[in-house]
């Protein structure tokens, strides 16, 4: 099974997401920031990285390039 990680400010849209990657049989964690995703990248092994590109705080490609 693969480890999706979503970054997203918007509840709606994170947890649409997280819907259709559950449905896709992922494991699927979430963060609301790039410092969130940080932090469970630190704790995790994720296979992919799904993220907004405008957040406040750490962006997308902010969180990209760190």
């Amino acid at each position: 099974m693969k480890t999706v990680l979503l970054v997203d400010d918007d509840s709606a849209t994170l947890e649409a997401w997280t819907l259709c990657m559950q449905s896709a049989d992922c494991t699927v964690l979430s963060a609301f920031d790039g410092n969130g995703a940080l932090a469970l990248l630190g704790e995790h092994s994720v296979d992919i990285v799904v993220s907004d590109w405008m957040m406040p705080g750490l962006g997308g490609a902010l969180l990209c390039q760190t």
